[in-house]
């Protein structure tokens, strides 16, 4: 008898334990996709920021998280822009870097007008950003007692031309003159001046 108690004790624990343990799983979600829309490109994987290839700038951007699949393809285009003026920002801060290599001028006036470019380049329009692929996954994740629910990964390979990039980095270039010649800061206007050719690409 006294057997017969004690099993059905630990019986009960090991029952109570299991309900516990899935409840703190609830909100997890599958290492492995459970559903894909194919095979899964080299370009999802890829780590590279952007690539420069036959005259256009191509980047990956992703859209997470989403119960509904369409809700996650639809936000790539969103993502996709927002992840276009980073990246510009960025390249323009590290073409302007090269491009005053070596300048006379003092690191504040070289650090206010960099912040100047960068800032014109964010703000510039750009309209030729197009999805070339698209690729989606469907995870499972946990509710707990309740079973399962569907989340959905959306990735989307996205390309600009590179002479619109160039034409944004002139309009950038104009637009951080303009600033530079508002503030009467004549550092900052010759500093522009000389690195022009370099930062444009059009130095001989």
């Amino acid at each position: 008898m006294k057997t017969s108690v004690v099993l059905f004790v630990m019986l009960a624990l090991f029952v109570g334990g299991c309900g516990g343990a899935k409840e703190m799983m609830k909100g997890s979600v599958s290492k492995d996709p459970v559903k894909t829309s194919g095979k899964k490109p080299d370009w999802v994987s890829d780590d590279i920021t952007y690539k420069v290839e036959d005259g256009q700038m191509k980047f990956r951007t992703m859209s997470d998280n989403e119960a509904d699949l369409s809700f996650a393809m639809k936000g790539l285009d969103g993502q996709a822009y927002n992840s276009l003026i980073n990246i510009v920002k960025v390249r323009a801060g590290l073409e302007f870097d090269e491009a005053v290599k070596g300048s006379k001028y003092n690191s504040a006036s070289i650090g206010q007008t960099r912040q100047s470019v960068v800032n014109a380049m964010g703000d510039v329009k750009f309209s030729g950003l197009v999805k070339e692929r698209e690729y989606w996954e469907q995870y499972e994740k946990s509710e707990g007692m309740s079973g399962v629910s569907y989340i959905h990964t959306a990735y989307g390979l996205y390309s600009i031309p590179e002479s619109e990039v160039a034409r944004a980095k002139e309009a950038a270039w104009t637009k951080a003159k303009e600033t530079a010649d508002s503030q009467a800061d004549r550092d900052a206007k010759q500093l522009l001046e000389e690195a022009k050719a370099r930062f444009l690409g059009r130095e001989k």
